[in-house]
């Protein structure tokens, strides 16, 4: 991604504008390639608007990797290279933390739920607060080099952003102090999010066994004891006639 966006910034094309997660794509070698870029004129007037609070129908997730000074005002066609700059920080976050962005976790997310907290997180970033709203990344989640070179790709005044060639160059440092090997990396982290769903299930089915107990007991409250056994069994709980009326 790296190499891809420093080719970018240093072709006619100039900046992508609309980096995303999504404009990152992994081919059967392992190698990703950058997509959704060029053709600034296909470009959607609305998708270049400014944000406003009151605006409900507006896709706000897509804003999320969206730099603080094109949320405040209309956004070029083909965006800014120190756009893009703020955008490779989220998706670096996401990498990092395998989650979504502004989260630090890979939980289940529910779409409906989060529309509405993504449009606070967008708002939050425009406001120009102090701090300002950025994701969280964990200390000891990357070496402090990564850590120190994310926080200048989000930093809220864009000069102060580096550009990709820079940005290279940090990344070639942190590879190095690290290893080279990226099968043994890659394994490392398919590891450590297997080992995380693992927990989730022993956490859920713990859930499940808890609520099937209550349930038990509950049916065994208001059914005769031999119908709640056979109901909480699978078996085929058959009518009886009663003799008494």
């Amino acid at each position: 991604m790296t190499n891809g966006m420093a080719f970018i910034q240093s072709s006619p094309v100039v900046s992508h504008g609309f980096l995303t997660d999504m404009a990152c794509q992994v081919d059967s070698r392992f190698v990703l390639k950058i997509a959704d870029f060029g053709f600034p004129s296909l470009r959607r007037d609305s998708d270049l608007d400014l944000v406003y609070n009151e605006q409900e129908d507006r896709d706000f997730h897509s804003l999320l990797w969206r730099a603080p000074e094109h949320l405040r005002r209309r956004m070029p066609p083909s965006g800014t290279p120190k756009g893009d700059a703020y955008s490779y920080a989220i998706v670096m976050q996401q990498i990092i933390t395998l989650s979504e962005p502004f989260q630090s976790g890979s939980g289940p997310q529910n779409v409906e739920s989060n529309s509405t907290r993504w449009k606070d997180i967008v708002i939050e970033v425009k406001r120009h607060a102090t701090p300002p709203m950025r994701p969280p990344i964990p200390a000891r989640a990357c070496p402090p080099l990564m850590h120190e070179l994310i926080e200048q790709c989000w930093d809220e005044d864009p000069g102060l952003r580096p550009n990709f060639v820079r940005i290279r160059a940090v990344i070639r440092k942190v590879i190095g102090k690290s290893g080279d090997n990226i099968v043994d990396h890659l394994v490392h982290r398919m590891n450590v999010h297997t080992s995380t769903l693992e927990h989730q299930v022993r956490e859920q089915f713990a859930h499940f066994s808890e609520e099937r107990q209550r349930t038990g007991e509950l049916l065994k409250t208001i059914l005769p004891r031999s119908v709640a056994d056979a109901i909480l069994q699978g078996r085929m709980v058959y009518p009886r006639k009663s003799l008494t009326a």
